[in-house]
């Protein structure tokens, strides 16, 4: 099933929650700024990948901006949105971050959270993995790797098809050269990464 998410005026993502995201954007002058969790193997879906309970994955971080939007920095926290989801089978079943993010190229690397390695994906314990660009100031364009995220399957995750987000109260960016740093900037789209958990005979 999927569901339609206004985000902005004239601006709409199609999420399928089971498969890829499809994004729409009504033709406009507006520059437009996203926010992607994109599969580091490009296969048939980008956006999502298929493993094992005790499995580790890892998707990249990337942003976009056009039409001359320019970005210094970002925040974000990682989300489980099935959490504690009875109905599925889960109680404290989550996913773990596997590593410290991968952050060699990054355009925003500059980062003031502690470690987070072995930190579950639950939600009184995120940490904000956005950063900030110290290098160049602001940045515009499309692809703009942010972080390598490597997580970790909990080892008894029930079967089926899960979703790591941003956690859409703490997502923004901001440009500290268009004057005082402002953490309203919203992202007009955002692409969540799918996992499928399966259980494989051997």
């Amino acid at each position: 099933m999927k569901s339609v998410v206004q985000v902005g005026p004239s601006r709409k993502a199609i999420l399928g929650t089971a498969g890829a995201v499809v994004s729409l954007l009504a033709p406009q002058a507006l520059g437009v700024v996203a926010f992607e969790f994109r599969d580091v193997i490009a296969d048939g879906n980008p956006n999502g990948v298929e493993n094992i309970p005790a499995g580790d994955f890892s998707f990249d971080v990337v942003v976009h901006a056009t039409d001359g939007d320019r970005l210094s920095g970002l925040s974000f926290k990682l989300v489980f949105e099935e959490w504690g989801n009875a109905a599925l089978g889960l109680t404290d079943q989550t996913f773990t971050i596997a590593s410290e993010p991968y952050r060699n190229g990054s355009f925003f690397d500059f980062v003031t959270a502690p470690s987070v390695k072995g930190q579950r994906l639950e939600p009184e314990n995120a940490s904000d993995l956005g950063g900030e660009n110290t290098l160049f100031g602001s940045t515009t364009g499309t692809d703009l790797f942010v972080a390598r995220v490597s997580l970790r399957v909990d080892g008894n995750m029930p079967p089926g098809t899960y979703v790591i987000a941003p956690n859409s109260s703490f997502l923004g960016w901001y440009d500290l050269e268009a004057g005082p740093r402002h953490e309203s900037g919203s992202f007009d789209q955002v692409i969540p990464y799918t996992v499928g958990v399966v259980v494989r005979e051997f």
